[in-house]
């Protein structure tokens, strides 16, 4: 077994990635290049959402990262996308509320904002890392 093989495995369960696809391997291979390119995007946003304090943005990105992640079996990086998006879940939800207009506009005030940020740069920072892992995983799989 190759060292690629071996980190490929550690951050990919590939059966549950075959099953997520049909159990159709060619399908899973179609399934890389969206992943992918849909993987990036979502990473731009957050940190786009990190420079902008936009915590809909970010619980928004966060969470479809961590579909994309699952349906290639990433649970662990899965997971650590769903403590970030539970960390702007709140806040998220609050907006919704005031927008409907069922939650007071001054519940989401800018000492609220900051301090929910305050870690937000070490999360992301730490999660980028294995989010870039699992794509390096996932285009590796799918070969030349």
């Amino acid at each position: 077994m190759t060292e690629q093989q071996t980190s490929s495995e550690q951050v990919i369960d590939w059966a549950v990635a075959l099953d997520n696809a049909g159990g159709d391997e060619a399908l899973l291979l179609d399934l890389v290049g969206p992943f992918v390119e849909e993987a990036q995007e979502r990473l731009s946003q957050i940190h786009q959402a990190l420079k902008t304090q936009d915590y809909v943005l970010l619980n928004r990105a966060a969470h479809t990262l961590k579909s994309l992640l699952r349906t290639f079996g990433a649970s662990s990086t899965m997971l650590v996308a769903q403590q970030l998006e539970d960390h702007f879940v709140k806040l998220a939800e609050d907006r919704r509320a005031i927008e409907k207009g069922t939650k007071d506009p001054g519940d989401i005030t800018p000492a609220r904002i900051a301090a929910t940020f305050a870690d937000a740069p070490r999360m992301v920072a730490d999660f980028e890392p294995q989010v870039q892992r699992v794509i390096a995983a996932v285009k590796a799989h799918q070969g030349p």
